[in-house]
């Protein structure tokens, strides 16, 4: 398992322009613009992007198809698999791997280990900050 790093010397680190670009606001501990911190690893037949927020040190994980569009049609391999799965083409799935301590009320400790779309993860965020 690799370490986690923040990767900004390219424009074009797909993991870390994704993170900092669709999670302004941490789903867990609702901090604003974390810099989000990536790693990748190979899995059998995909990568997948880890992103980890520094202010509270939750961890998510998203296929690199989910995240470069290539799972979005049928026509591709991870299309396929995706559809097989009985998941939507278009929508991308992101797993929460664990929530940071500091953050572990009942409703963040139920999603752990779950997978939801991003769209309900976003919705987490915005849930809160519409609250306040």
């Amino acid at each position: 398992m690799g370490n986690f790093k923040r990767d900004t010397a390219s424009m074009y680190d797909i993991p870390q322009r994704f993170a900092d670009t669709t999670f302004t606001i941490c789903p867990f501990c609702k901090e604003k613009n974390p810099k989000w911190l990536t790693r990748d690893e190979w899995k059998l037949l995909d990568r997948e992007y880890y992103f980890k927020c520094p202010a509270c040190g939750s961890v998510m994980k998203a296929a690199q198809s989910d995240v470069t569009g290539l799972s979005f049609t049928t026509a591709t391999m991870a299309g396929q698999f995706k559809k097989f799965k009985g998941k939507e083409n278009r929508t991308v799935y992101i797993k929460v791997e664990t929530v940071g301590i500091s953050v572990r009320s009942d409703e963040n400790r139920r999603l752990e280990g779950a997978e939801l779309s991003l769209a309900e993860l976003k919705g987490l965020a915005m849930k809160e900050e519409a609250a306040e």
